[in-house]
């Protein structure tokens, strides 16, 4: 579903369990949280990061850099920069696709010292 951008089943389905008493685990948040990355809906992205952490799990790298995606696409590099820190915060290794993505969405906003600075920190955590 996530890759033929069906986010909207995923999240129905995501619904669906809560309907039935399933219980949500992290790869269900991960899924949904990646689905809503694609489908460029970054507050929904964002929440199911939150509904991640509520269950006591802590979302994935891929979670968090389908979020920073969709900030991206939406034009909104405040948001990405706070989630690649939250990566930080939260243990999550940040990788380059999470760091190009954010480097991205500061460079569309012509943010280049956030730019910089990132660049920076790549290569002072030896991510290539």
């Amino acid at each position: 579903l996530v890759k033929g951008h069906r986010w909207e089943g995923v999240l129905e389905l995501f619904s669906e369990m809560q309907t039935r008493g399933v219980e949500h685990d992290a790869i269900a948040c991960s899924i949904a949280s990646n689905a809503c990355g694609v489908g460029k809906h970054w507050v929904a992205a964002i929440q199911f990061l939150d509904v991640t952490r509520q269950l006591w799990y802590s979302p994935d790298a891929i979670s968090y850099t389908s979020a920073i995606g969709a900030c991206q696409v939406a034009r909104k590099w405040p948001v990405a920069l706070a989630l690649l820190h939250q990566m930080h915060d939260d243990k999550v290794r940040a990788n380059v696709v999470s760091f190009t993505a954010t480097m991205s969405s500061c460079g569309g906003a012509h943010q280049w010292e956030h730019v910089l600075w990132l660049l920076w920190e790549m290569r002072s955590r030896c991510i290539q």
